[in-house]
């Protein structure tokens, strides 16, 4: 007897791979470890800025400890795509929403530089905003304030990312992990399908055997 069951559609939540995207803000996150504190110290330099005590003031204690932060970010993301299970460095990633993050982080940083004011012996030296844009000083200090909690705040939202973040497994294998119940439960169903037909049959037998008892009985009689 041909089976009735239908195979059911397959689950809406299907695997997606990542993508260039993902897969490009992973692998920035290991020349981040020293680029970002590096930037920090002397960013601003590079464009001509001021450089003062306060690079100085960030080399003993802000950039340290970036530089653990994205050591450790870059760790645990790279132990996440490990235990997933894929086979090659190529398909490392991050998730989208940390892919995000990073990209308004590292923007913020960027920024940030431009608009932070330094100063020496001598006193305040103001910002590369205000030595080639003309920006007072007051308000190149507030930028630099408010970007400055940005910064932390991005840093803040990117820990708790990646320690969050949930990678799924090797993506080749991914749908047929999904479709899996689904065959198992259709070979089930055919199975139950087979021992009833074959119930049936066992059961015809049986009965055209009783007649076929029944009416030599009556021929002897």
């Amino acid at each position: 007897m041909k089976s009735k069951h239908q195979t059911p559609p397959p689950p809406t939540n299907t695997i997606q791979s990542p993508t260039i995207f993902q897969k490009v803000m992973f692998w920035t996150l290991l020349p981040s470890i020293l680029l970002i504190p590096l930037w920090l110290f002397a960013g601003r330099t590079l464009f001509g800025g001021p450089s003062g005590w306060g690079g100085i003031t960030y080399m003993f204690t802000i950039c340290p400890a970036l530089f653990l932060c994205h050591l450790l970010i870059f760790l645990v993301c790279l132990c996440k795509n490990r235990r997933c299970g894929k086979g090659c460095s190529a398909t490392y990633h991050v998730s989208y929403p940390l892919a995000m993050a990073l990209v308004m982080y590292d923007t913020t940083l960027f920024l940030q530089q431009f608009v932070m004011n330094d100063g020496g012996d001598t006193g305040p030296s103001g910002s590369w905003a205000s030595h080639h844009l003309g920006l007072s000083v007051a308000v190149s200090t507030k930028m630099d304030a408010l970007l400055t909690i940005c910064i932390f705040f991005l840093l803040f939202v990117i820990m708790f990312l990646t320690f969050t973040m949930e990678l799924e497994g090797d993506y080749g294998v991914g749908q047929e992990a999904l479709m899996a119940p689904l065959v198992a439960e259709e070979h089930k169903v055919d199975g139950e399908e087979d021992s009833v037909v074959k119930d049936s049959s066992s059961t015809l037998g049986v009965h055209s055997t009783e007649e076929n008892v029944s009416q030599v009985e009556i021929c002897f009689v």
